[in-house]
């Protein structure tokens, strides 16, 4: 049974703020640990028109940058990275003919809200560097349908990160240096 079960009247900005930090400690304690590197949540970049991009997360290391995407939803996820919405359907109940009812729910297609993010990253940094795009569901969430085709874009249950972060450090070259990530 998860956190959020426990206590089924926390806030949906609550629960987000908890998600992101579910991230963070499993980026903190399984990467950093071993391996170096700089954690920054909630960072707001400034872009050329003048508004602020907010990434959640951005995580600096040796084999590049890492940019996360946190969404908290419960249900299961439909979405492919071409696509400018994805759907998230959510069991809510039977009617009054004792059948099940489900809701759907639409959003912005969070592989192009991250990529918006890592473009106003690079541009504010005015550098070229490796940047990996992670989007993160909470375990409340089910992957159904999500097909990505970049090979830096991936979408992962936060029980899964670990391991494909593990994988990336694995094959991926030092592209900074100590000095470049705590600049």
């Amino acid at each position: 049974m998860s956190f959020f079960h426990k206590f089924p009247k926390v806030s949906p900005s609550l629960k987000g703020s908890l998600s992101e930090k579910d991230v963070t400690l499993k980026l903190t304690t399984k990467i950093i640990m071993s391996s170096g590197g700089k954690t920054l949540n909630n960072l707001f970049v400034p872009r050329n028109n003048g508004i602020s991009s907010e990434i959640d997360i951005v995580h600096i290391t040796k084999k590049g940058i890492f940019v996360f995407e946190n969404k908290n939803y419960a249900g299961y996820i439909f979405g492919d990275e071409m696509n400018k919405e994805w759907t998230v359907t959510t069991y809510t109940g039977k009617n009054h003919f004792g059948r099940k009812t489900i809701a759907k729910y639409h959003f912005y297609n969070p592989i192009r809200q991250n990529k918006s993010h890592i473009k106003s990253l690079l541009e504010y940094l005015h550098m070229d560097v490796r940047t990996f795009s992670f989007i993160t569901f909470s375990d409340r969430g089910e992957l159904k349908n999500v097909t990505t085709h970049s090979p830096d874009v991936f979408v992962c249950n936060h029980r899964d990160l670990s391991n494909y972060m593990s994988m990336l450090w694995d094959c991926n070259p030092y592209v900074l240096t100590e000095d470049q990530i705590n600049y």
